[in-house]
């Protein structure tokens, strides 16, 4: 019922069940360092690192970036082409577990408050000092901790100009 085979040749089923083990060895190579499960721990700790960097005078960084510019104080940074988001709202989603297996969305999240007040406050402002330390200090925690940063997503207000 069998083909015979020559001793030293390998059998379909053989070299299908080595193709299927090259492929899941291949894929535990590419994964992240995190196992894909719930990140939430993960994610938590990342938030806490960036949020604790404190500035050479001594002050926390983060602060200023918890909630929203008042609107009152400045009007234009909701007229912007950026989506308005703060470290609080990003917390709450992390206490909901909003992230819990989507680390991408965290770090995109997480960014885009350093890159709307980069944006908005401009090259030298202190705003913008400490968005970038903290941008880059989310950078390398998210790279050592989950793995390769993931890669910036095309705004959906860009994508409509194209088309």
């Amino acid at each position: 019922a069998g083909v015979k085979v020559e001793k030293g040749e390998e059998t379909v089923e053989e070299k299908s069940a080595k193709k299927k083990k090259k492929k899941k060895k291949k894929a535990k190579e590419t994964t992240p360092m995190v196992p894909e499960k719930d990140m939430s721990g993960v994610l938590d700790a990342i938030f806490r690192t960036v949020t604790s960097s404190k500035a050479p005078d001594g002050r926390l960084r983060s602060k200023r970036f918890m909630s929203l510019p008042l609107k009152k104080d400045y009007p234009d940074y909701f007229a912007q082409s950026f989506l308005p988001i703060s470290l609080r709202t990003v917390r709450k989603r992390l206490d909901k577990h909003r992230y819990k297996k989507r680390e991408a969305k965290f770090f995109h999240d997480m960014r885009q408050v350093f890159q709307n007040n980069m944006e908005f406050f401009g090259e030298g402002s202190e705003y913008y000092e400490d968005a970038r330390v903290l941008e880059e200090q989310l950078i390398n925690t998210y790279d050592r901790m989950v793995g390769p940063v993931p890669p910036i997503p095309t705004p959906k207000s860009a994508r409509s100009r194209e088309g």
